[in-house]
This record gives C-alpha cells, sequence and structure tokens, in this order.
C-alpha cells in the first residue's frame, strides 16, 4: 500500500502542502493534481478510503503519510458523492490532520451528484440523435472527440 503514489508525484504534493497557507489552496491544488486524479481513477471509493484509514491511524503521521492521506481524502471527493457521503460526513473524527473540519464544510458545500453518460455517435433519445460525429474546428485544423455528458444534480 505504501506505492500508492510514485516519489515524483509525493515530491510534487509536498510542494503543494508546504505552500498550503489556507485550508481552500490545499483543496483546490490537491484535487487538480494529476496524482490524486489517478488515485481516484484507479480505486474504487470503498478501496480508497479503507486505504485512507490505515494511514491516518497513527497518532504521528509522517510526512509521506501525512500527504498520502490527503491525496487520498481528495482522491475520495472526487469520486460520486452518493458513495462518498457518509465517509465525509465523518471525516472530521480524524483530528490528526490539519484543517480537517475545514476541509470537510469545503468538500460538502462543493459535492454534487454527478452521473457521466458516454454518448456513441449513433446516440439517440427522446428525439434528439447524434447521427454525426462531434466536431472540433479552429482554422485549418478539424478534430473528432467523444461526447461526454455530465448531468449534474442538485447538491445533497
Amino acid at each position: 500500500m505504501s506505492n500508492l503514489l510514485r516519489s515524483q508525484e509525493l515530491d510534487g504534493l509536498k510542494e503543494i502542502f508546504l505552500f498550503a497557507n489556507t485550508p481552500s489552496y490545499l483543496y483546490k491544488n490537491f484535487r487538480q493534481n494529476p496524482a490524486v486524479f489517478g488515485l481516484a481513477k484507479k480505486y474504487q471509493t470503498e478501496e480508497l478510503i479503507e486505504f485512507f484509514e490505515q494511514f491516518v491511524k497513527s497518532e504521528k503521521l509522517d510526512a509521506e503519510s501525512l500527504i498520502t492521506s490527503y491525496a487520498l481524502l481528495f482522491a475520495i471527493s472526487l469520486k460520486d458523492y452518493a458513495e462518498s457521503r457518509r465517509f465525509l460526513k465523518g471525516i472530521d473524527r480524524y483530528k490528526n490532520l490539519e484543517w480537517i473540519k475545514e476541509l470537510q464544510q469545503i468538500i460538502l458545500a462543493n459535492a454534487k451528484a454527478t452521473n457521466i453518460r458516454s454518448v456513441d455517435l449513433d446516440y439517440k433519445r427522446n428525439g434528439i440523435s447524434l447521427s454525426k460525429p462531434a466536431r472540433a474546428t479552429s482554422k485549418n485544423v478539424t478534430t473528432n472527440y467523444t461526447v461526454e455528458l455530465a448531468i449534474t444534480q442538485g447538491s445533497r
């Protein structure tokens, strides 16, 4: 489990942590970090929660465990809110993480249930169809891309 993050990824996250002077800075920059996004993509919510709890169970966290704990927390916050809600509402019990109460408030205030649907090019629904590939054109360059719809529901 100690190899959840590569050395380079840890170094980048350590830098963010060292420069963080507010919980919102930590929240914004960790969540935008590719390593955190990679954790969220690679592991299921339950696995991330289990990893997080294993890291924070120590009263005194070393630097690597502390940074990994924050990375896991923010990876969990990127997951579907319906899956992570119960855990996120209880994270204030982890008192050995700086700003945990404030981070909990920020995470919960920004949490939204999101469904992502990949749309086939021939997909039809309610009389709406995409019979031609979606295209983005810029000067002499035309790019085809996959269409993904993110449907965000009201928060909580």
